[in-house]
């Protein structure tokens, strides 16, 4: 198994694919076959989504454009508020996130930082607002059978959320 470490502010490991525990390698497969259905007339930039929750429940979401831009759902969110819309306000466990457009093949011993799609600040936002703690896990599929895995803590180093607010949104608000 190819396992090589890239130090940021925290750790993104590379794994092969087949490396993987097999619910990681089914989450990844979901985000990659879901990916076609994403609607992109404009960035022609497709991205699927898979969400796993800690009950084990998977949500898929593709990005949506609009014309505006402004209004674009991204694969992230939108794979995470059809997991509370199914299952109402949950912590998620990981996501798998597949944004390869275009066949590559990549020098897997010199993998760089522009070699991965991991998720943007908006949506590193969404999915911190969404996870039980700096833990969760972010998969983003490298093409050519490769994956990189890091956390939301690593990915978004500085965190605001709604422990800062004094809430718990996996808690019934009190009237």
């Amino acid at each position: 198994m190819l396992a090589k470490s890239l130090v940021i502010n925290g750790t993104i490991m590379i794994y092969e694919i087949d490396g993987l525990l097999s619910y990681l390698k089914e989450l990844v497969l979901s985000a990659q076959s879901v990916q076609t259905n994403a609607q992109a007339p404009y960035s022609g930039f497709k991205v699927g989504a898979a969400v796993l929750d800690i009950h084990g429940h998977v949500s898929l979401g593709v990005n949506v454009e609009r014309c505006t831009y402004t209004q674009t759902t991204h694969a992230e969110q939108n794979a995470i508020d059809s997991l509370v819309a199914q299952h109402g306000p949950v912590a998620i466990e990981v996501i798998a996130i597949c944004g390869i457009n275009q066949p590559r093949k990549i020098n897997r011993y010199n993998i760089s930082l522009n070699d991965i799609i991991f998720p943007c600040g908006h949506c590193l936002q969404i999915i911190w607002e969404n996870c039980s703690n700096k833990n969760t896990a972010i998969i983003s599929d490298l093409g050519d059978n490769l994956v990189a895995m890091s956390d939301i803590g690593s990915l978004l180093p500085v965190r605001f959320g709604p422990n800062n607010l004094n809430l718990n949104v996996f808690e019934p608000r009190r009237a």
